[in-house]
């Protein structure tokens, strides 16, 4: 059986830092790295589940390890379960005080996860549940 992911200029891989650095999972999510101005931005598409979501978390975890401030734009993000929760929660708690990880572009189905589990305050949005 396929790797779940086919991995394109990463560091992990023998890539380098500059300009776009991306990441596919086949059939399941998409993963885009973008430094500007020294922050690092990750644009999420697709599915995060238990295939994806330990791949979310390594490059959520590396992200923070090279730079400050780290932006997720999650607007692509078609499925999130608990997993893909899990990879987010640890990113933002696990060891890296003074760094910081901002939501972006969230999309309905991250929201309603978010707003349903009260944690959408943790990441630094309003609820709208009532």
């Amino acid at each position: 059986m396929s790797t779940p992911f086919r991995p394109s200029r990463s560091p992990r891989y023998g890539g380098s830092l500059a300009g776009a650095l991306t990441r596919t999972f086949i059939g399941m999510a998409h993963i885009e790295e973008t430094t500007i101005g020294g922050a690092i931005q990750l644009r999420v598409s697709g599915e995060l589940d238990l295939t994806t979501a330990p791949d979310l978390s390594c490059d959520l975890l590396d992200a923070l390890d090279q730079s400050d401030v780290v932006e997720v734009d999650l607007r692509e993000v078609t499925f999130i379960d608990s997993s893909g929760l899990r990879a987010l929660i640890s990113a933002l708690t696990d060891g890296h005080p003074g760094h910081q990880m901002v939501l972006t572009g969230v999309s309905s189905p991250v929201r309603r996860l978010l707003d349903l589990t009260g944690l959408s305050s943790t990441f630094g949005l309003d609820s709208d549940v009532a």
